[in-house]
This record gives C-alpha cells, structure tokens and sequence, in this order.
C-alpha cells in the first residue's frame, strides 16, 4: 500500500457534493420553468375562485360581429354620408 499525500486523499464531504452538481447541471435549467409553472397555476386558480360566482350575461353572445351592424362603420346605412 502506497502513503498517499494529504492532497491526494479525499475527505469524507467531498464525494457528497458531486451527486449534488450532478442534479444541478441535470435539472438546473428547468427551474425556471417551474417556477413560471407554478406561478401562472397559482394565478390562475385565483382568478378562477374570485370570479365563479359571477354570473355570465345572456345576451353577449347574442350581438353579430359583422362590420354591417356597428354605427359608423362602411356598409352600415346608419352611418353618416361623407358627401
């Protein structure tokens, strides 16, 4: 058996740290994306408790979106003459 010199022996904590980066460099760009993750749930599920019981109207679906029907717009007869 060969005397190892003090800098070549490895202490107890050093071979602890290495799984350790191993997961940092594995998982390290991920986090960010789940912290965004968790971040846009958690605002999402507030949203959706403060606004359950708000009651939807009936009639907004009910209206057209053609150009045709808003005053002021061309095509609608309503709508004043430039001459």
């Amino acid at each position: 058996m060969a005397i190892q010199t003090p800098v070549l022996r490895a202490t107890p904590g050093s071979r602890s740290v290495e799984p350790l980066g191993r997961l940092a460099q594995k998982f390290g760009p991920s986090v960010p994306f789940v912290i965004a993750g968790t971040v846009k749930g958690t605002y999402d599920l507030i949203l959706w408790r403060l606004f359950r019981t708000v009651p939807i109207p009936d009639d907004v679906g009910s209206r057209p979106r053609s150009s045709a029907h808003r005053p002021g717009w061309a095509g609608n007869s309503a709508a004043p003459s430039s001459r």
